[in-house]
This record gives structure tokens, C-alpha cells and sequence, in this order.
């Protein structure tokens, strides 16, 4: 019963704490907001969190888990060339940017330049490593039999959700006609494109690797 009371407290901080940050932005929600909104005191949150940061920290994980999570099912679900897969992960990305525009734009895009991130840069190199891992997983017999260059997955991650990123911020500032999801098949063949070029082959000889 108290596991389920600890669940029940935890989950009401932190869907306050995610409403609150979508309609402000976290840097404008303090504790005493979120203590107000959820009904938890402010003892109980501090028992739960340590602190405001203890809860970003969570909000930031959770929403780095959904966004590049749905990236890595895109590559992980593709069936066919490799290098494509990586253009559908980008592809992925767009569609999270418009599915969830206020979630990308607080819980993405405002963590991205903050103070806060740069303080908590080891939280974000760990997970990193962790969300990254099945991707890896899935390339090494790709990157062994040359499908796929040679780069580290963090340049992998940086040049496949880069172009999706910049799109969707020329969006957000009203500059962009259409959606995100838009431009899907122009940004998904850009990435392919590029890791395609980096490779130094045709696309029609992957065919002939497997």
C-alpha cells in the first residue's frame, strides 16, 4: 500500500511539474508552483526529489527517452539499406518535432540552451550512451561488412538529427510553411545523402552485400 501511496505522490509531482513546464517553461516554474498544483507538500517533494533539480532531471530523461526512442524504433524497424534507416530516424524526429510540438519545444529545445544542461552534462553523456546502445548494437555488423561508415555514434546522432532539429526550429520561430513532417522525404534523403557520400559508394551495391 505504501509503494502504491509513493507512486501516486511521485506521479502527481511530476505530471504537475510537465504541465507547468509545457504552458512556462521550467526556468519560470518554481517548487512552490508545482507544490500548489500537485497537492503534495513541500516536505513530500523534497522526500521524493532532493529538490526543483531532482524533478527536472527526471522530466529531462523521460522526454530524451520518448523523443530518441521513436528515432531508434525508426532505425531499428527499417528493413532494407542501412544508410536509409539512419534518413528514416531523421524522418522520426520530424514527426516527434510535429506530433509534440509544446513537449519538443519545452522538454528538448529549452533544455538544449540552458544553464541547467551544461550543469548536468554528465547526466546527459550517460544516458546518451544508454540510448544509443541498441543502435550500436544493430550497426557493428553493418559498420564490419562497410554498409555504413566508419563514425562515431555520437556523430552519427549529431548528423542524423541535426537537419531535423534546425527545421523544426525555423518552425517554431513561424519561418517554416507546412509542418515539420512536411519535409520528411527532402531531410530523409539529405542524411542518407550525406552518410551515403561519406561511404564512397552507390546505393545500389548494398544489394550485393548481404
Amino acid at each position: 500500500m505504501q509503494r502504491k501511496s509513493t507512486r501516486t505522490t511521485r506521479q502527481r509531482v511530476l505530471g504537475s511539474a510537465t504541465e507547468l513546464t509545457l504552458e512556462r517553461g521550467f526556468a519560470a516554474v518554481s517548487l512552490k508552483d508545482i507544490e500548489k498544483h500537485s497537492g503534495v507538500s513541500n516536505g513530500s517533494i523534497f522526500h521524493h526529489f532532493g529538490s526543483k533539480d531532482g524533478i527536472l532531471r527526471e522530466l529531462f530523461v523521460a522526454e530524451r527517452r520518448a523523443y530518441l526512442g521513436a528515432v531508434g524504433e525508426a532505425i531499428l524497424g527499417f528493413d532494407g539499406d542501412p544508410i536509409t534507416a539512419f534518413g528514416e530516424g531523421a524522418r522520426a524526429a520530424l514527426r516527434y518535432h510535429t506530433d509534440h510540438r509544446q513537449r519538443y519545444r519545452r522538454l528538448i529545445v529549452e533544455f538544449n540552451v540552458s544553464d541547467w544542461l551544461h550543469d548536468n552534462a554528465e547526466l546527459w553523456s550517460e544516458l546518451a550512451i544508454d540510448l544509443q546502445q541498441p543502435v550500436v548494437d544493430w550497426a557493428v555488423p553493418h559498420l564490419a561488412a562497410a554498409r555504413l561508415p566508419l563514425l562515431a555514434p555520437s556523430l552519427f546522432q549529431a548528423l542524423m538529427l541535426g537537419p531535423p532539429e534546425a527545421i523544426t526550429r525555423q518552425w517554431l520561430a513561424g519561418r517554416l510553411v507546412g509542418q515539420p513532417i512536411d519535409y520528411g522525404d527532402l531531410i530523409a534523403n539529405f542524411v542518407a545523402g550525406g552518410l551515403r557520400a561519406q561511404l564512397g559508394r552507390p546505393q545500389a551495391q548494398f544489394a550485393t552485400d548481404r
